[in-house]
């Protein structure tokens, strides 16, 4: 399932898929403010699908309830993300960021039933005016349909304060997401097995309501499974990106369809090499007049490599259409990559180095809505270090630089940031 949105990633590669286990498999206990935690697969033994008759729940292999409590503080030397151009003087601040995460998880025989998020609120020393909550809460379910099929929903809502590197002005606005989905598959560990699924993404926001955006995707494909190959994926999918409030300014609407197919490989080499390699082609179609199409290939793909069981380096890459929620295009061409390391030193310490890229194509500009952009290019570099001081007691500390390099030099950015955090587990 393909969610098309205008923020990356960051997130990238981590789809929240709680009603059910993922195919990638998932570890790691809930992530306190800001600080990267490594972790390591469980034994194969240990993960085997609820969706499957014979499984029997095993104490201890997923907690049922996990509590944890934090505390962040940020110091940035541009939380406005602004230029000297845009914005003379200095820009830095510190963001103070109480919360608490929650993560559920039970099975009721064959179905399985999560919840995770977190609740918290941005408290900001200099600019009052990006005081915002911050919460990101997922619930999902999953059950099996016969001996090897599974059907599942799952539904993410998300409040935070407005990205300003998305706004032509310095002033904070609440972003509301709404995610919501629903797949059915089946799991042959041979042969040819059906895949589908639907999914809704609303994004809202009180300081550009005019780029507000919904999006609706429809997936469907095969999947093949052999052993000795892995599993091999032929998916098709359309979606439509619909900016609802532009015609009442411009008198039409300014709706984009994207259609999209897709031969991915997923395969385990070895207990240390597994990824996913995908390929396609990716078509976006913009009902707005005058605004150009875009046909080429796509892809999206994912390798993590452990060289030795304490270290692990993780690459991935991809190119997707999205919309942008901040300003004025219709749709924007995306190519993201990145790459991550990390090393758990001790059984109590950890430390990783993330670098990301993002390249965006804007489709659409218009001059009368806001200031044309054209492209960009962000980069961000950071690392981290963690440390639990008990069992129930983690501290981190990370450091990061971004900067951007937009076609239209007005937009052009740098940033270092260096955030502490403290958190507890119950």
């Amino acid at each position: 399932m393909r969610y098309l949105d205008g923020h990356p990633a960051t997130e990238r590669g981590q789809a929240w898929r709680l009603g059910r286990p993922a195919r990638r498999e998932a570890c790691g206990i809930i992530t306190f403010a800001l600080a990267t935690l490594a972790c390591t697969a469980p034994a194969a033994a240990q993960t085997r699908s609820a969706r499957s008759p014979l499984v029997t729940a095993i104490a201890g292999n997923t907690e049922r309830f996990v509590l944890a409590p934090d505390i962040s503080a940020t110091y940035d030397t541009n939380v406005l993300r602004a230029s000297d151009a845009r914005l003379a003087g200095s820009k830095d601040n510190i963001r103070v960021d109480p919360g608490v995460a929650v993560r559920l998880n039970r099975i009721f025989g064959r179905t399985r039933v999560s919840l995770a998020g977190r609740a918290g609120y941005d408290f900001n020393s200099r600019f009052k005016q990006l005081n915002n909550a911050r919460i990101d809460l997922g619930t999902g379910i999953d059950t099996g349909v016969g001996s090897l099929c599974h059907i599942g929903g799952d539904a993410r809502v998300q409040i935070q304060q407005f990205e300003l590197d998305e706004l032509d002005v310095n002033q904070g606005g609440s972003l509301h997401i709404q995610t919501y989905g629903v797949d059915a598959g089946c799991d042959r560990p041979a042969g040819i097995s059906p895949l589908g699924s639907v999914a809704y993404r609303k994004l809202s926001s009180d300081r550009r309501a005019l780029f507000n955006y919904d999006v609706l995707t429809y997936t469907a494909g095969l999947a093949y499974a052999r052993p000795s190959l892995g599993e091999l994926t032929l998916t098709g999918s359309r979606s439509k990106i619909d900016r609802y409030n532009i015609a009442q300014v411009l008198g039409f609407e300014d709706n984009t369809v994207t259609d999209r197919i897709e031969l991915a490989l997923s395969r385990s080499v070895s207990p240390r090499l597994r990824g996913r390699l995908g390929g396609g082609y990716l078509h976006a179609n913009p009902r707005r007049p005058g605004v150009p199409s875009f046909g080429g290939f796509s892809f999206d793909g994912e390798i993590t490599y452990l060289p030795i069981p304490r270290f692990a380096v993780l690459a991935s890459a991809s190119r997707d259409a999205q919309s942008q929620a901040g300003f004025n295009a219709s749709y924007t061409i995306v190519d993201s990559y990145l790459a991550r390391v990390s090393y758990t030193i001790t059984q109590r310490s950890a430390v990783d180095a993330t670098f990301t890229q993002t390249r965006r194509r804007f489709r659409g500009e218009d001059p009368r809505l806001s200031i044309a952009r054209g492209g960009d290019l962000t980069r961000n570099i950071s690392a981290g270090y963690t440390l639990d001081i008990r069992q129930t007691l983690r501290a981190g500390v990370r450091v990061g630089h971004r900067w951007r390099d937009s076609q239209n030099s007005l937009f052009d950015y740098d940033s270092t940031s260096v955030t502490v955090s403290l958190g507890a587990r119950f």
